[in-house]
């Protein structure tokens, strides 16, 4: 463990298998009260990951004033063998936000030197986080971009954006499958059915063949089901089905933190792809959000995904950041940096 002190901040870097000597109630209290709502990185959710997923080399940073949890985050070090070392908040495939749990604002660019200096890193990088957690410096170097979002306005009805979708195409493929089968939308909570669903329906598609479903790998299985087993409420997470008469066609994952809500998994049944399903499960999810309370609902995928982009109304911005600190050596990654070199260097040494 390593500790640093700044300004009353105790700086303390954990190795991963320390995480569970943390205090669960000071994490729970960190969690429900931090400025940045990050449901990867709460306590039941953070622990499966780190059994799961966790290399040598990632660290849990936690934050102390006058013996207080403050902050808490993982971080990983990237090449650990080479003479240049960088970190990077840690992030697994389906950790989709790397804002840290902070109870204050604080000034983070210090915490990142602390970190740097500690593990020996030249210098630090943060992907996918909100715009606000880090202030324009110098030697920090910011990508923005944005990805669909449903940001619920005061006295506004959420209503699903059709301006760029063929409506003659969406009402024939509706009428068929209303035609055709007797359609139900089902909401639920119960996450150990939702998730044995959800997996038996994406396993028996393309992700299935491919490698690519929550089945299909062993480490993945274990994350979700001990995610199910670590969660202490019963409304943490929100299922969305579609059936067609006895058929599962289509089916929506959701976390719903008090105001903020992440939709993490949409699948859909391959063999109803004539009906798009899928398509016609988040127009209809779109449509029921009208009539419920949150502030901000992440689609939680990538920025250029095209049916997400048409039928969600917002956009939610986001950020890549790239910090480099106060040492000789961080101060020569710059200059590579600058000089578009530094991945060159970095695979040489």
């Amino acid at each position: 463990m390593f500790s640093n002190k700044e300004k009353s901040i105790e700086v303390n870097i954990l190795p991963a298998n320390e995480a569970t000597n943390i205090s669960p109630s000071a994490w729970d209290s960190l969690s429900k009260n931090s400025l940045y709502s990050n449901p990867f990185y709460q306590r039941w959710n953070l622990l499966a990951a780190l059994s799961c997923f966790a290399t040598d080399h990632v660290y849990i940073v936690t934050l102390k004033n006058k013996k207080k949890l403050i902050g808490l985050f993982p971080v990983v070090l990237l090449q650990p063998d080479k003479i240049i070392k960088s970190i990077s908040m840690w992030r697994h495939q389906h950790c989709y936000l790397t804002d840290p749990l902070l109870l204050e604002q604080i000034d983070f660019i210090k915490i990142v030197n602390t970190i740097c200096k500690k593990l020996n890193a030249s210098w630090f990088q943060s992907k996918v986080h909100s715009p606000n957690l880090i202030q324009k410096k110098l030697g920090l170097y910011r990508h923005q971009f944005s990805r669909a979002a449903i940001i619920n306005k005061p006295e506004q009805s959420t209503q699903p954006n059709h301006s760029n979708t063929s409506k003659r195409k969406k009402r024939n493929n509706h009428k068929k499958l209303h035609n055709d089968f007797n359609i139900k939308h089902i909401e639920h909570q119960d996450i150990n059915l939702g998730l044995t669903r959800f997996c038996e329906l994406e396993h028996k598609g393309w992700k299935g063949k491919v490698g690519g479903s929550i089945l299909s790998d062993i480490n993945t299985k274990n994350y979700y089901f001990k995610l199910a087993e670590n969660i202490t409420s019963k409304h943490l997470f929100t299922f969305q089905e579609l059936w067609a008469d006895e058929h599962l066609i289509a089916m929506n994952m959701r976390i719903t933190l008090k105001d903020y809500w992440y939709d993490i998994k949409t699948s859909y049944d391959e063999e109803f792809k004539k009906y798009s399903p899928g398509k016609t499960l988040e127009i209809k999810n779109v449509e029921l959000l009208k009539n419920q309370q949150f502030k901000i609902l992440d689609s939680c995928t990538s920025p250029d995904n095209t049916l997400i982009n048409k039928l969600w109304p917002d956009q939610l911005a986001l950020q890549s950041t790239h910090v480099f600190v106060k040492t000789f050596k961080s101060q020569f990654c710059h200059f590579l940096y600058l000089t578009k070199k530094l991945p060159k260097i970095i695979r040489r040494f």
